[in-house]
C-alpha cells in the first residue's frame, strides 16, 4: 500500500512571501518544471494565472522519538500552520506548490507520506510501499496545528530549527531513485 496525506493550505498562511519551514536532510524537485524553481522551493508567490505546479520530494530530519514538523507561515510570520508527523511510518514529505489564480485553487500542500507520489510500480521498486497481509493493519500518526499569533509561529519555527542538525542537501535536478524522470 501507499499513503500520502494531501494537506492543502490556502489564503491566510499562504500569500506572496509565505515560507515553508521544515527540517530536511535532502530535497529534490520531482521534475524539470520543479527544477526551474529549486532556488525558491521554500518561498511562495502570490496567485498567478496559468501557474503550473511544482512538487518537491524531501527526506525530513526528526527528533529521537521520530517526530518531525513542517510549517507554512505567512510573510511576516504572524500566522502559520504546522503538520507534525511520525517518521517511523511516514518517512518522507512532499511539498506541492500550486500557486495558481485564486479561482483555480491557490494552495500549497504539505504531504507526509510513505513514499513519493509516483506510480506504485516505481515506488515498490525503491522499497517505499508498505506490505500488508490480509487482516493486518498499520497505524499512521500526524497532528495538524494552526498558529494564530507571531509567538506561536516563532515557537514552531524554533522547534523546527532545533531539528535541523545538519545542512540540507538540495538537488538541482530530479534525483535518481526518487523521480522516474531521473531514472
Amino acid at each position: 500500500m501507499q499513503l500520502l496525506y494531501h494537506i492543502n493550505l490556502g489564503q491566510g498562511p499562504l500569500e506572496s512571501g509565505s515560507k515553508i519551514i521544515a527540517p530536511l536532510k535532502r530535497l529534490a524537485p520531482r521534475d524539470t518544471r520543479a527544477a526551474q524553481g529549486i532556488d525558491g522551493w521554500d518561498r511562495c508567490e502570490g496567485p498567478q494565472s496559468g501557474y503550473s505546479e511544482q512538487v518537491y520530494y524531501a527526506e525530513p530530519l526528526g527528533s529521537e522519538d521520530q517526530w518531525t514538523e513542517a510549517m507554512l507561515c505567512n510573510a511576516d510570520e504572524s500566522i502559520g500552520y504546522s503538520v507534525l508527523f511520525d517518521q517511523s511510518t511516514l518517512p518522507v514529505v512532499n511539498f506541492w506548490k500550486n500557486t495558481g489564480a485564486l479561482q483555480d485553487g491557490y494552495v500549497v500542500g504539505i504531504e507526509p507520506a510513505t513514499g513519493f507520489p509516483n506510480t506504485k510500480t516505481f515506488e515498490h521498486q525503491h522499497h517505499r510501499t508498505v506490505p500488508l497481509q490480509g487482516g493486518e493493519s498499520q497505524s499512521f500518526r500526524l497532528k495538524l496545528q494552526p498558529h494564530g499569533t507571531k509567538s506561536q509561529v516563532a515557537l514552531a519555527k524554533h522547534r523546527i530549527e532545533s531539528l535541523q542538525t545538519q545542512p540540507c542537501s538540495i538537488e538541482k535536478q530530479p534525483a535518481p531513485g526518487w523521480s522516474p524522470e531521473a531514472s
